[in-house]
């Protein structure tokens, strides 16, 4: 189960500046990428090493960028960037089932061939949940205890915090069955109000075999008919998860600290009586071999630097495996020089077919 030890290192992706920048298309191989692909920004070839070298402005916060390997589509893509988070056409974030496997940066992107990809540990992309430490399960005994963590969140309306703890599971069998959920909270009903001392609410949401949602405003389970769409709700639990309106499971903007790690207690929900003004919150998200653990940062394609907010490639070299190629490809940096000063989100990366 995934951690949320290194949340910082993704928070770190979002304090940098977006900045725009031309579409220039200009250096590209006949027998490569076309020049018309309206979603690539520069592909050069270099013919003596056979290496590609793409540069993409990710910079947006709302607007992913797709590129694609081969000399696709414009609706094509294997690879689609935004900010730090990259994802592959597979599994839960697309459709082609591209997958990816990490190398590591031990051996270097110009000795690595074909005969690397035997027996390579293929990861696909999957949803990565930030209330993922809510219970533990012994294998042996397959007794399931909750953790009763200290969580605090952003509403998904983005304007009210909340405290809460997952205390309970009544009535739960083998999954999907989660039976009744029970948890404990505090809204704070006024906007942007930190504060989060006041009388600490009891409710249930029943789940069954199917999916319950929970609205903190309003302090009751709620129904939408169209999940996706809706920021009438904040918490949805399904089949042992525990989802935020945010990112892949919906149109709201909420975001979860881990209020757990600022107590003595890590379940004292009457101690935890304020968020800090420095608590970075986080959405879901989709993982891919790019970003697959928030437990380890081997598993992040970037390095943080905390001391002045930067993130830097860790030169690992990758597998992209698409359903007509495998190519390897290894990230240069995250930045470039717009207007004499450094923006992030801007991409170079390196590739070439094995």
């Amino acid at each position: 189960m995934k951690r949320i030890l290194f949340l910082l290192l993704i928070a770190g992706a979002a304090l940098l500046v977006a900045v725009g920048c031309s579409d220039d298309d200009d250096g590209v191989s006949p027998t490569g990428p076309s020049p018309s692909v309206a979603f690539r920004d520069t592909t050069v070839y270099d013919s003596a090493t056979e290496t590609w070298t793409a540069t993409l402005n990710a910079s947006s916060y709302t607007t992913p960028v797709q590129y694609s390997f081969s000399d696709a589509k414009a609706a094509g893509w294997d690879l689609q960037f935004s900010r730090a988070n990259i994802n592959l056409n597979g599994g839960d974030a697309g459709t082609e089932g591209v997958v990816g496997a990490d190398l590591g940066a031990a051996k270097g992107f110009d000795v690595v061939t074909a005969a690397d990809t035997a027996g390579a540990a293929w990861i696909e992309d999957e949803h990565a949940y930030i209330i993922d430490s809510f219970y533990t399960y012994n294998f042996i005994t397959h007794q399931l205890d909750m953790t009763q963590y200290v969580y605090a969140m952003v509403d998904a309306e983005s304007d009210n915090f909340v405290k809460f703890t997952i205390d309970s599971l009544v009535g739960a069998g083998a999954p999907p069955s989660m039976g009744t959920v029970w948890i404990s909270y505090y809204y704070q009903p006024a906007a942007n109000n930190r504060t989060v001392n006041g009388a600490v609410q009891t409710a249930s949401i029943n789940v069954g075999s199917g999916a319950g949602y929970f609205d903190f405003s309003s302090g009751a389970q709620v129904f939408p008919s169209n999940p996706q769409s809706s920021t009438g709700w904040d918490l949805m639990f399904s089949s042992y998860v525990a989802a935020t309106n945010s990112g892949p499971n919906g149109a709201g903007g909420c975001g979860v600290f881990p209020a757990y790690t600022e107590l003595n207690d890590n379940t004292d929900i009457d101690a935890f009586t304020e968020v800090p003004e420095n608590a970075q919150f986080f959405p879901d998200f989709t993982s891919s071999v790019f970003n697959g653990s928030l437990t380890d940062s081997d598993q992040l394609w970037y390095s943080y630097n905390g001391q002045n907010h930067t993130l830097s490639s860790r030169s690992h070299v990758y597998l992209i495996k698409t359903a007509t190629a495998v190519y390897k490809m290894e990230i240069v940096s995250y930045y470039a020089d717009i207007n004499g000063g450094l923006a992030s989100g801007y991409y170079t990366f390196k590739w070439s077919e094995l």
